[in-house]
């Protein structure tokens, strides 16, 4: 066509520049699809969400440029640049294809973090601009090549979305938490699913679901049943989990029930030896924290002693930081007591630790043989009225009701240790609710307070009590764990650090 409007419209939209910034806007819509933690699973391509509407508009936008520039990019003889513009339109429809595939029946974006595939992305985003580089020689064979080359790009940026995912699955073993009234089964999957539990007692096999009201819980991929103690100590259980492919009013669609190996659970801890296993304060960095864990060695309860996180933006903070490293450590056969960090409270999602972890509340008794553990929550460790907290804390309240609470409980006979996330000599820590805490230690006669929170290792003496600083990220040693071993009235602390190192001993230390 002569017309010289026309003919500018045509150039600008065949040209080189025009078809590398639509390849980008190409890789950047599998970016998204493969690494969106925006989406809630299942609710995606043609719901609310912002994100999901973006890539909607990107594919269609991506689509009807490819196409348009590959017609007359024909039309007018540019035959490399029409090569690249089939393998754009090519990519952009197989994309358009695997995307309700990825959304529907692959495993949940919500899962995978932008940060956790972005290196991966930038380097293919290099050699993508590379190809568009040498596609400006003119020769057939480079642009044979750039199509071959930018289409397996394309598909593998489609087909990295269901590597990431994988099939669908029970990560890591289950973890096992003592709430105080009795063991919180607590299992992850791959995607939004529905689940249940079966275990053996006294040659009875129970079956407990993950439900409420008559219906399982469909919108999460933790599961949580809770089991008496009795029943779970010394038994054999497994979990069962089934993928939430369609979750709707009408015509639910799950698939089929997958389920774990077989866990044997541990024998009732009787007598007056238990061995303790602490981490703390590994703020989402929980490959040191399960390095630090296998150094210390066997043990009988694992003491989780808070920021496990940064902030709780997402659920998957919770899933990643605590859930599965719990699990990972634990094995599904061993009880852990986890103790809320001051970080834990902070974020859109913080409310759901506790329903996660089967918690009536964060401050409750665990008993062990002859030990028992009292375990307190000290919050928030800024005052209400601090800027940085926006007006949403009443951590003074919270800490009125935990101590009348606590105040309340009978002292039970035996060697009692406290285990709370802040240490009670923490300086910014110096409120009257403070000094109730202490004045419980001292009606409990514990001689020993298990802390965290200052990012150190040390055994600090008071007058009435000592406080084991169980470590966590330290400057001077690594990343610590701590394992207390208790015998009798007496304990030893050995602290290794993530590299299979002994940093420090202490003890025996008297519980009496």
């Amino acid at each position: 066509m002569d017309n010289p409007i026309w003919q500018k419209i045509t150039k600008a939209v065949t040209s080189k520049v025009a078809l590398a910034t639509f390849a980008l806007l190409a890789y950047w819509e599998i970016y998204l699809s493969v690494a969106g933690s925006f989406f809630e699973a299942n609710r995606l391509l043609f719901g609310t969400s912002f994100v999901a509407l973006l890539l909607l508009a990107l594919q269609i936008a991506l689509t009807l440029y490819f196409g348009v520039s590959l017609f007359l990019s024909m039309r007018g003889g540019e035959r490399p640049n029409g090569i690249l513009a089939l393998a754009g339109e090519l990519a952009v429809i197989a994309m358009g294809i695997a995307m309700p595939i990825i959304f529907y029946y692959g495993r949940a974006t919500e899962a995978v973090t932008f940060l956790a595939v972005l290196p991966y992305f930038l380097v293919g985003l290099l050699v993508a601009v590379a190809l568009f580089v040498i596609a400006f020689v003119k020769k057939k064979v480079v642009a044979v090549i750039v199509v071959i080359a930018m289409t397996v790009l394309s598909v593998g940026g489609v087909a990295a979305g269901f590597a990431l995912g994988g099939k669908f699955r029970i990560e890591e073993a289950p973890a096992v938490f003592d709430n105080g009234t009795d063991f919180s089964v607590v299992w992850c999957t791959s995607a939004p699913s529905i689940g249940y539990m079966e275990y053996t007692h006294d040659g009875e096999t129970y079956v407990l679901y993950d439900a409420e009201d008559g219906k399982y819980r469909t919108d999460s991929r933790v599961h949580t049943v809770r089991v008496p103690y009795e029943h779970l100590y010394g038994a054999t259980y497994r979990v069962s989990a089934a993928k939430v492919k369609k979750n709707a009013a009408k015509n639910s669609v799950t698939g089929d029930f997958i389920t774990s190996p077989n866990y044997r659970f541990a024998s009732k801890i009787t007598g007056t030896s238990v061995k303790l296993l602490s981490v703390t304060d590994w703020h989402e960095d929980t490959t040191r924290l399960c390095k630090a864990a296998a150094a210390c060695g066997e043990y009988d309860v694992l003491l989780m002693m808070g920021d496990a996180v940064r902030f709780v933006n997402e659920r998957e903070d919770l899933i990643d930081n605590v859930i599965l490293p719990a699990g990972r450590i634990g094995g599904g056969v061993r009880p852990i007591v986890f103790a809320r960090g001051n970080h834990e409270p902070r974020g859109k999602y913080a409310s759901e630790l506790k329903s996660m972890l089967g918690y009536d509340d964060y401050y409750f008794t665990a008993t062990y043989g002859n030990l028992n553990l009292l375990v307190m929550d000290g919050g928030e460790d800024k005052a209400d009225d601090d800027p940085k907290n926006g007006g949403l804390f009443v951590s003074e309240a919270y800490r009125d009701a935990e101590l009348t609470a606590i105040e309340a409980l009978p002292v039970p006979a035996g060697i009692n240790l406290s285990v709370c996330h802040i240490p009670l000599f923490a300086p910014s820590e110096t409120s009257p609710q403070y000094a109730r805490f202490s004045a419980i230690l001292e009606k409990w006669n514990i001689k020993l307070e298990i802390a965290g929170h200052e990012h150190y290792l040390d055994l600090v003496h008071t007058a009435a009590f000592d406080t084991l600083v169980a470590g966590g990220p330290t400057d001077e040693d690594g990343f610590v764990a701590c394992r207390i071993d208790v015998t009798g009235d007496t304990c030893t602390i050995t602290a290794m650090n993530d590299s299979g190192e002994i940093v420090r001993t202490y003890g025996p230390i008297s519980l009496k």
